[in-house]
């Protein structure tokens, strides 16, 4: 059950936003955490991956850059808000 995973994500605090991809697969929008060194970033986290990715390994994204893919279609919201 793929989004199970990020039903999970959903309830955590830095949980922004879950968006669907052009393929129809789906993604959670995680904000940095406040007060660490990526805390102005965000993060996109796949039902398709085989593991959770630490944060580290992560690709950060800036919210200019998250609201690029909603703006440019690449991405969908299905539930929470657009980073600002």
């Amino acid at each position: 059950m793929p989004n199970r995973g990020l039903a999970g994500l959903e309830k955590k605090r830095h949980w922004q936003a879950t968006a669907q991809y052009k393929d129809g697969s789906r993604t959670a929008v995680m904000k940095g955490v406040p007060g660490g060194p990526r805390a102005a970033s965000f993060f996109l986290y796949d039902e398709k991956a085989s593991m959770p990715q630490p944060p580290d390994q992560l690709q950060a994204y800036s919210a200019q850059q998250i609201q690029d893919m909603f703006r440019s279609g690449d991405l969908s919201l299905i539930k929470g808000t657009v980073p600002d």
